[in-house]
């Protein structure tokens, strides 16, 4: 869409860069706007996309949206990577309270969305206002797409491949179409030797009915924008780059997104995943290994990525990548020998020497990229994430295998007193009181995977049969058969004790809700239930605690290790 600069009333008085006259191309491609609430987690999501032309190298590309006061305000947005016609794309995301105390929101700022976009390069400064109209888009209206597109791809996805290279398969992929038709057909035509040979798979319609609270959207949006899926199954690993479109039939018409005619790339990757070992987590297979992410660029190119901390536990702090280290550890890992980390950055090559971290303790981002296996290090300057790696143990001897269950958070009473939130005020309330959390194990079980709190309460919505958070049945016997890396149950060496030693393994969001004790460490509350009649452990009368209780107190970011029905702890770092 080519704008003139046009300037709309309430601008007046508020520019004090020239204003440009020349015919550039900025504007609008998308946006979305949806509203989430699930037992005291809510909020207003918004996100945009945006289309600029290649002003300058320096340039600043905003959403200036009407706050719910009133105010108009700047959402920056960051640069995705370059369209098939040379357009630079770019991506602004926010998030607005609808709830007072949820997620440390002090008040309502969600709202029905009033904006433009504003680019300033070259000391100008670059408009679309939907024609001097702004654009509208309500809280939550769902998506909306730019009158000038009828199909495009929204999300190109992402390749993952087995563990034996034999096969990939391409997930993810979201498609944002305009709601032309009751009937429509929409199709991805797709190639892997170059167009020599083409095949072509039907995309879907997203029904969000029936997912989780916290993914719901309104779909077809009101605004008539509608996203489909798609994906590819059964890529061969040795393929070429996979190239694609998309089509979409609505009663006759045809309408394609190619990329101006350069079509979408994905590349397939070289791994099927990439683990981080090294002094931050012992070099151990279960002891803590961490797998990357991995990340597809707006170019279709893949690379794995990890922020760790290295705390300078360890003198000379180094690691390395490890492809397969649960079923083959080491067999397949690249290093370092040549440049050994001296320029933060190399080539990494197939049994490699072991790189170093030079820039002392501290959290760092490394990428690890799969053409070239290329790596890269950088230092940030803060802890990237609010959530730690938290591990509690409880023994318990449970007949006829009786599962044991995880439930706690932080006392009623202490959150009035000391933080001022009524847990007991209403239904939704109580949840301030639990634990965000996130399980890192067994994550394709849905009791796992959609268990979100550390709570009192027991199951969540779409949690399934179960009676709080579940634990896994683990033991140090290394000859019993069965472990926790690879049956999801059995031996692990996080057990240094024996038998019947319940873990949860979780990230715990403690920032917000545990009980700073003032000297630097968080705490909360837990006890075990289980199920066959027995239900909650008695009464503990745990010693050193930050106030007193009739539960057990748990660290975050430790090893905490209980025993059912009795007082003692025992707390200890993590690695």
């Amino acid at each position: 869409m080519k704008h003139f600069l046009l300037i709309l009333g309430f601008l007046a008085g508020l520019l004090s860069t020239p204003m440009a006259v020349a015919d550039i191309d900025v504007g609008l491609l998308s946006a979305m706007s949806r509203v989430y609430t699930y037992r005291g987690l809510g909020g207003q999501e918004a996100r945009f996309v945006i289309r600029v032309e290649n002003l300058a190298p320096d340039k600043t590309v905003n959403i200036y949206y009407q706050a719910l006061d009133g105010q108009w305000l700047d959402l920056p947005a960051n640069y995705l990577g370059l369209a098939g016609d040379g357009k630079e794309v770019w991506q602004a995301s926010m998030t607005l309270c609808t709830l007072v105390y949820r997620w440390n929101c002090a008040a309502v700022t969600a709202t029905d969305l009033e904006f433009s976009v504003r680019v300033e390069a070259n000391g100008q400064v670059f408009w679309d206002n939907n024609n001097q109209q702004n654009y509208h888009l309500g809280m939550n209206d769902g998506y909306m797409l730019s009158p000038e597109h009828q199909v495009v791809i929204h999300d190109k996805g992402e390749i993952r491949c087995d563990t034996q290279m034999a096969s990939c398969d391409l997930h993810g992929g979201r498609i944002l179409l305009q709601n032309f038709a009751p009937l429509k057909t929409v199709t991805l035509v797709y190639s892997l030797d170059n167009w020599q040979t083409s095949a072509q798979v039907a995309a879907e319609f997203i029904d969000t009915s029936g997912s989780h609270p916290l993914n719901r959207f309104t779909n077809p949006g009101v605004q008539g924008g509608e996203l489909w899926r798609f994906s590819i199954l059964s890529l061969p690993a040795n393929a070429h780059d996979l190239e694609y479109f998309v089509k979409y039939d609505f009663g006759g018409a045809v309408a394609l997104d190619n990329n101006y005619e350069q079509n979408y790339r994905l590349g397939i990757p070289d791994f099927p995943a990439v683990y981080l070992r090294g002094t931050h987590n012992d070099w151990d297979v279960e002891y803590g290994y961490q797998p990357m992410q991995k990340v597809t660029s707006y170019a279709g190119d893949s690379y794995w990525q990890s922020t760790v901390e290295f705390s300078g536990h360890s003198a000379g702090e180094r690691f390395k990548f490890d492809i397969d280290p649960v079923d083959n550890p080491w067999l397949w890992n690249y290093g370092d020998s040549d440049n050994d980390g001296r320029n933060w950055q190399g080539i990494a090559e197939r049994d490699g020497g072991d790189i170093k971290i030079l820039g002392g303790s501290g959290y760092y981002r490394i990428s690890f990229y799969d053409d070239s296996h290329a790596y890269q290090l950088e230092k940030l300057s803060f802890g990237p994430f609010p959530s730690t790696r938290t591990l509690v143990f409880i023994q318990a001897d449970n007949p006829d295998d009786e599962a044991t269950f995880l439930r706690g958070g932080i006392d009623w009473n202490y959150s009035q007193t000391v933080r001022g939130i009524d847990c007991g005020a209403n239904e939704e309330a109580k949840w301030d009181c639990a634990i965000p959390m996130r399980h890192r194990l067994g994550l394709d079980d849905p009791s796992r995977s959609n268990d979100f709190y550390l709570d009192w309460y027991g199951a969540e919505e779409e949690q399934g049969e179960v009676i709080g958070s579940p634990m896994v049945w683990t033991t140090n016997d290394g000859e019993f058969g069965k472990t926790v890396a690879e049956d999801g149950y059995g031996y692990t060496p996080l057990n240094l004790w024996g038998d019947n030693y319940w873990m949860l393994d979780a990230e715990i969001y403690c920032s917000s809700v545990a009980v700073d004790d003032g000297l630097g460490q968080h705490w909360f509350e837990l006890k075990s239930y289980n199920g066959d009649g027995l239900g909650w452990e008695g009464d503990i009368h745990q010693a050193n605690t930050p106030y007193a209780s009739n539960n057990h107190f748990a660290q975050c970011g430790k090893t905490n290790v209980f025993k059912r029905n009795q007082d003692e702890a025992l707390i200890f770092d993590l690695y």
